[in-house]
C-alpha cells in the first residue's frame, strides 16, 4: 500500500515536471516570436506602400547638404524622424565625390539630433528593428554595363545614437532599401548579387548569383518571397528568402524602369513598373500586375509615351482600398486603376512625378516633380493644390498624426500641418 502510494505521488510529480517543460517550452517559443520589435521592416513599411506611423511632428523647414531621395522613417517612441542624404562633394580637385548620411530630426521641434556620415550615398530608407537602424551605401553609377556602383558599397547597422554596430562590404551599389526577416537583413545590389546578413552582427548568412543588377527597385517581401526588378536582362525576380534559391522568374520587354520600381503587393497581384524606348528621347511607360504564384502576367496598364527622365524611370505604386495609384515621370497624370485586372477607373492630371502618393482616410498626397502638392480624394476630385519648393525622389511623403512631411532632392524638407493643406 505504502509502494503504490509512492508511485502515485511520484507520478503525479513526472507528470507535473512534463507539464511544466512542455509549458516552459512553448513559452520560449512564443517569446522567439516576439523578440524582434519592428518599427519598419521593409520599403515604405509595408507591402501595400502606405506608411503613416502614430507619431506627431510640429511645423519646421530644414536644409540638408544633399538629397533627400526616399521617404524618412519614424522612431515613435523617441519622437525621432530618420531621413536619408546622398550628394556629391568636391574633393579639392577636378572629381567629385559621392557622399551620404544619416539624420535624426527631433519631431517635436525640427532640430537635429545627430547625424552619421558615409562615404558614398545613401538612397535606402532606413530600416528599424530592436533598436538597430539599417541602411544600405553605393551610387547609380555604373562599372561597366553590368555592374552599377562605383567606389564605396556597404550595409550598415547603426544603434539609436547614431554609432555604427557593423558594416558588411557589398557586390555593387546597396541603393534598394533591404527586408528584415527573421533575424536577418536581405537586400538585392548593383553587382548581380542577393545576401542576407544577421541583424545583430552583419555575418553572411546566405548569397546568390542573380544576372542582373538592380537599381532603386526595393524588394517586396510576401512571406518568404522576396520579390524585386533586375536590368541587363530585364527580369522580374521571386527568390526565397531563406535560402536565396530563385522560385520563379520572369522576362518583361522592358527596356529600363524595371530595376527601379519598388514593387507592391495585395491578394495575389504583384504590382511593378517598367518603360520601353519608343524613340530617341521618347519612353513608353507601363504597370504590369503580376501573378504571385507562377509570375504569369495578369494586366498591363499603359500610361502613354512621353519623355526620357534624367533619372528613375518608374516609380513605386501605392495600393489602397482596391487602388493601385500610380505616377510617372513621364506622363503627367496619376492613375487610380483597380489593382485586381488594372482596369483604369480615372485620372487625374497632376504633373510628372517620381514618387507615390500617401493615403490618409480618404485623401490623396502628390507631390509632383515641380514641387506642387496634390490633395485628392478617392473619387478623383482635387481638393487642394499647394506650392512647395520641394522636388521630390522616388518615396512617398511621410504623413505624421498632424503633419505631412516633405522632402526632395534639393535638400529641402518641410512639415506642415495637414490643416493647411486639406
Amino acid at each position: 500500500m505504502v509502494e503504490k502510494r509512492h508511485f502515485l505521488v511520484l507520478s503525479a510529480i513526472m507528470l507535473i515536471f512534463i507539464f511544466l517543460l512542455v509549458l516552459v517550452s512553448d513559452q520560449g517559443t512564443l517569446l522567439s516570436k516576439r523578440t524582434f520589435q519592428t518599427e519598419v521592416y521593409m520599403f515604405e513599411g509595408g507591402p501595400n506602400h502606405v506608411y503613416q506611423p502614430s507619431i506627431y511632428a510640429s511645423s519646421f523647414n530644414l536644409s540638408f547638404p544633399s538629397a533627400v531621395i526616399v521617404t524618412p522613417t519614424a522612431l515613435v517612441g523617441s519622437h525621432t524622424i530618420l531621413f536619408t542624404t546622398s550628394g556629391t562633394v568636391s574633393n579639392g580637385t577636378l572629381n567629385m565625390v559621392c557622399v551620404g548620411g544619416v539624420y535624426a530630426v527631433n519631431a517635436e521641434n525640427g532640430k537635429v539630433v545627430w547625424n552619421e556620415s558615409f562615404p558614398n550615398m545613401v538612397m535606402t530608407q532606413p530600416l528599424v528593428v530592436n533598436g538597430i537602424i539599417v541602411v544600405g551605401v553605393g551610387n547609380n553609377m555604373f562599372v561597366n554595363q553590368s555592374f552599377r556602383g562605383t567606389g564605396v558599397n556597404e550595409i550598415v547597422a547603426l544603434n539609436e545614437q547614431g554609432h555604427v554596430i557593423w558594416v558588411h562590404k557589398t557586390r555593387g551599389e546597396s541603393m534598394p532599401t533591404p527586408v528584415f526577416f527573421e533575424g536577418d537583413i536581405v537586400e538585392a545590389t548593383g553587382g548581380g548579387y542577393v545576401c542576407s546578413l544577421d541583424l545583430s552582427t552583419g555575418h553572411l548568412v546566405w548569397a546568390s548569383k542573380i544576372p542582373s543588377y538592380v537599381s532603386m527597385s526595393s524588394p517586396l517581401l510576401v512571406g518568404e518571397q522576396l520579390l524585386f526588378g533586375g536590368a541587363n536582362p530585364y527580369v522580374f525576380y521571386d527568390i526565397n528568402v531563406t535560402n536565396g534559391k530563385v522560385i520563379w522568374e520572369t522576362q518583361i520587354n522592358a527596356t529600363g524602369g524595371l530595376d527601379d520600381s519598388s514593387p507592391s503587393f495585395c491578394n495575389g497581384i504583384v504590382i511593378t513598373g517598367f518603360t520601353d524606348l519608343v524613340s530617341n528621347n521618347t519612353l513608353d511607360y507601363k504597370e504590369v500586375g503580376i501573378n504571385i504564384t507562377n509570375g504569369q502576367l495578369v494586366w498591363c496598364l499603359n500610361e502613354g509615351e512621353g519623355p526620357t527622365p534624367s533619372d528613375l524611370e518608374s516609380p513605386p505604386a501605392t495600393l489602397y482600398d482596391g487602388y493601385a495609384f500610380v505616377t510617372s515621370p513621364g506622363v503627367p497624370y496619376l492613375y487610380a486603376v483597380n489593382y485586381s485586372n488594372g482596369n483604369v477607373i480615372w485620372k487625374v492630371k497632376t504633373g510628372e512625378d517620381i514618387d507615390n502618393p500617401a493615403v490618409s482616410g480618404n485623401l490623396l498626397f502628390v507631390l509632383n516633380h515641380t514641387g506642387f502638392l496634390y490633395v485628392i480624394n478617392l473619387q478623383g476630385k482635387v481638393i487642394n493644390v499647394v506650392k512647395t519648393g520641394v522636388v521630390p525622389g522616388p518615396g512617398e511623403p511621410l504623413l505624421t498624426e498632424n503633419t505631412i512631411v516633405i522632402f526632395g532632392v534639393n535638400g529641402v524638407v518641410k512639415s506642415i500641418p495637414l490643416s493647411k493643406v486639406i
